[in-house]
């Protein structure tokens, strides 16, 4: 991100937290994986696509403005630690 001003700020960090989400977790392999038919032909494993868990992770931040801090939050909310770098301070969840 470089800058998201007022209105977009919560919009992009809601599409960011999807897209964390999305490639920890591999839900666009698992979809076109299921979309292909694959799923009903071969009976596989239902944890196959089961990707990574993001909680109890703790993910670093440098450059922590105000879409980060939006952001920050929401991650922590998964059950997941943060640890921010701004030039003036440092914080850490």
């Amino acid at each position: 991100m470089t800058n998201t001003p007022g209105p977009t700020t919560t919009v992009t960090a809601d599409l960011a937290l999807g897209l964390l989400l999305s490639a920890t977790r591999n839900l666009a392999q698992g979809d076109a994986y299921v979309k292909a038919g694959l799923w009903a032909q071969n009976g596989d494993d239902p944890l196959k696509f089961w990707g990574n868990n993001p909680q109890h992770k703790t993910i670093g931040i440098i450059g922590y403005g105000t879409f980060y801090l939006l952001w920050g939050l929401m991650y922590a909310t998964l059950g997941s630690g943060i640890s921010a770098r701004h030039w003036q301070k440092e914080f850490c969840h």
